[in-house]
Order: C-alpha cells, then structure tokens, then sequence
C-alpha cells in the first residue's frame, strides 16, 4: 500500500543531496548516509489520497501523465499530480544505516510546503499540504531469508474555505525465503485515512491485506510467477456513493511468464 501510493503519487523534481561515511571501509561494522532536497511540481499530492484511499497496483504515474477517469463534473476526474501551484518549494530529509548489507534502516520526513488555500482552475484542484514521515527496514540472513518492515504516518490538507484534513498511516511486514531458483513471499498490510477525525465522511477507511506470491527463475531467460492478493476493507461512505456494503473483501490471482532477451534476471 505505501509503495503504491508513493509510485502513483510522490515525485522529485528539484535538487538532492546526499553525504556518506563508509565506515566499513575504515574497520567499522556499518555505513551511515544523510539525504536532503528541495522540490517543486508536487502540490497536489494527495488528491489521490483523499479521494480513494490506499489502493494495491503496480502502475508508475508518468511525470506530466493523469490519473483516475475521465469525469469533468465528479471530484473522482482525471487528475494532474505533478503540477506547481504556490511558488513554495517543499523539502525532505532522511538517513540510511547499513550493517554489513545485511540490514538497512531508512527514515524519512517530507513536507511540501503547499498552501492549501491556493487553488488552479487548469487543473481542478487545490494544493495539498502534505507531510508524512515514513521508516523501512530490509535485513537478509546468510541463507536466504529477506524480511522487510515498512511504516508511513502522515496526513495532508486543502482549505476551499473550510479546512479538509485527512490523516493516515499504513505499515507493511513481508518475509521471504529462496530455495535455489526458487523463492517464497508472504506479506501484511494495514492501513487507515480518516477525514477530519470522522470514519464516516468520504474518502475515510479502515483495511488490511495479505499477499503471497512464488517465483521460478529457469535458466538466465526465464521467470515464472504467481501472486494471491487479498484485501478486505471498510469504508462507512461505500453505501451511500457506490450503493455497495461498506465492508469489501477482493481477491485478484496473477500469474506471470517473462522472458529476458539480454542478460538475466
């Protein structure tokens, strides 16, 4: 769910910094990396947020691209999510450790410094003050176990007149084991937005998911996969804009072959 929401979302255009120390190269057991930037074009990030909530895809924005449909008349319209609307650059700041490239810790904070009052009719939406801090760790054992820990906290803004704010958070554990060419995952999802502290109001919910997915990698050309998806979520607004229960358990199973014309996986 972060993953997703970051891809469809989240952009850097702007200028970033990065500093390391690498301790490992004087003795020690770890390396250390510090990171900043200050950005622009990513104002309205958190429309989409807001509008539906966290969603489970694979699907990358393109930079000047559009997402949801084509509705003039619904808040649900294709949106521009890379646009500058304020003048305000927005910034982030964040640290790595690294143990032995068996454990990665990474912390972030982001703010993009929108002014939720500015609005831009070209593109049918306000600036969205968004910020969330978010932590992932990744720490791998010497005989093929991978587990990984995701957590995002955050919450974003745009005041019409009348402040409208979601809050929201959502953390993630997978755990994974190879077996030569083969490899096992499994993983958890929780995640919530809620709308000025009520449940009930649009674009609220409340959800879990689990996944499980094997891969087989045959020969240097070939990967075989198969993934079982299956999130259950409540959004108390469901009835009333969709007619639909408020509580929503979905399955999707994919099953995938892919071929490497050069190289391997």
């Amino acid at each position: 769910a972060i993953s997703t929401w970051i891809g469809e979302e989240i952009r850097t255009v702007g200028l970033e910094g990065q500093v390391d120390w690498l301790g490992t190269r004087l003795g020690h057991d770890f390396d250390l990396q510090l990171t900043g930037a200050v950005f622009g074009w990513n104002d309205p990030a958190g429309t989409e947020l807001g509008a539906h909530g966290f969603v489970f895809h694979d699907r990358q924005t393109t930079l000047f691209g559009r997402v949801g449909e084509y509705q003039p008349t619904s808040y649900l319209a294709k949106k521009e999510l890379f646009h500058e609307m304020d003048g305000r650059p927005g910034y982030y700041a964040g640290a790595q450790a690294r143990w032995h490239d068996r454990a990665i810790l990474n912390v972030l904070h982001y703010d993009n410094r929108a002014d939720p009052t500015v609005s831009d009719p070209d593109i049918r939406d306000y600036a969205w003050l968004t910020k969330f801090d978010a932590a992932a760790l990744r720490a791998e054992s010497g005989n093929g176990w991978t587990m990984l820990l995701q957590a995002l906290d955050g919450d974003t803004r745009i005041d019409p007149g009348l402040l409208l704010r979601w809050t929201y958070d959502s953390q993630s554990a997978l755990l994974a084991k190879r077996f030569g060419q083969h490899l096992l995952a499994a993983r958890y999802d929780a995640f919530e937005v809620t709308m000025n502290g009520d449940p009930a109001r649009p674009g609220s919910e409340d959800g879990h998911a689990w996944t499980f997915a094997y891969s087989w990698d045959q020969g240097d050309h070939w990967r075989f996969a198969a993934e079982w998806l299956r999130v259950t979520s409540d959004v108390k607004s469901r009835p009333t804009m969709l007619g639909e229960p408020s509580l929503a358990i979905e399955s999707q199973l994919e099953i995938s072959a892919r071929y490497v014309l050069d190289g391997s996986f």
